[in-house]
């Protein structure tokens, strides 16, 4: 595959991960918020878990784990548009994703499940507005953009599609009893059969935790002014955490006289 196609593939990729969590997250808040009831149970997740990035892991990954397994059974059955698993909008988007040649459907979507879930988990959700819907959906946004700038950008995502595909070109259907994906202890995939691509997400999930681990290992410490988590420090003094320009100027009254002295020493 050329460059120019990785980067194309690289692109449509990005925008159907995005397009994947957004949906996912949508349904998230209003199951939370009681904007949409669950019959005959309680609500899983409330608004004070969706912004709790370590409680959430475990659900977002199986959330986002039967998305694909129902999307791989619609590509089972595609060629018949009769069958009570056929989705029409989900053929089409994966018809434009395969409409560039290198890879097939398993390789593809081993690959696009896995990132899904490692953006999901650099998502600092504890940045969510959970004020309205509105709000959230903005803010959710705004992380992925952060995201998707800082750790998965198209360099990236071209990098997790240079390998070889396996060959495979049609969606087959899985075992009886297995789905394409099915979780490990550890709120994984690790279980999944993945016909012939155990040593392709081995890779992927190697190059994914290089990507990550400077963001993962850093510890994160609360902006001196709004509370929010972050990494980033005061360029002076190295001392003080603030999370952007805006908080730094709003801070700087309060924190100057410090930082001087720190300078000073």
């Amino acid at each position: 595959m050329s460059n120019n196609l990785k980067e194309v593939l690289a692109d449509k990729i990005i925008e159907y991960v995005k397009t994947t969590i957004r949906g996912n997250e949508s349904g998230t808040y209003k199951v939370a918020s009681g904007i949409i009831k669950i019959p005959g149970r309680n609500s899983p997740v409330d608004l004070d878990m969706i912004i709790n990035t370590e409680k959430m892991q475990g659900f977002i990954t199986t959330t986002i784990a039967r998305y694909f397994n129902t999307t791989w059974e619609s590509l089972v059955v595609k060629d018949d548009p009769q069958h009570p698993k056929f989705d029409k909008y989900v053929n089409d988007v994966w018809d434009d994703l395969l409409s560039v040649l290198g890879h097939g459907p398993v390789c593809l979507m081993s690959v696009i499940g896995r990132l899904c879930i490692e953006v999901n988990r650099n998502l600092d959700r504890s940045q969510l507005d959970i004020s309205s819907y509105e709000s959230y959906m903005k803010s959710l946004d705004e992380l992925l953009e952060k995201v998707f700038r800082e750790s998965f950008h198209k360099m990236t995502t071209t990098r997790l599609i240079s390998h070889v595909c396996n060959g495979e070109k049609k969606a087959t259907p899985c075992e009886p009893g297995k789905n394409f994906f099915m979780l490990g202890d550890k709120d994984d995939f690790s279980n999944s059969p993945n016909r012939g691509m155990n040593d392709v997400m081995n890779n992927v999930g190697k190059f994914i935790g290089e990507v990550t681990k400077k963001n993962v290992s850093r510890p994160m410490h609360k902006c001196a002014n709004c509370n929010k988590r972050t990494i980033k420090r005061c360029g002076n003094c190295k001392k003080r955490y603030i999370c952007c320009r805006k908080c730094q100027i709003q801070d700087w009254k309060i924190h100057k006289k410090d930082c001087i002295k720190s300078k000073k020493k």
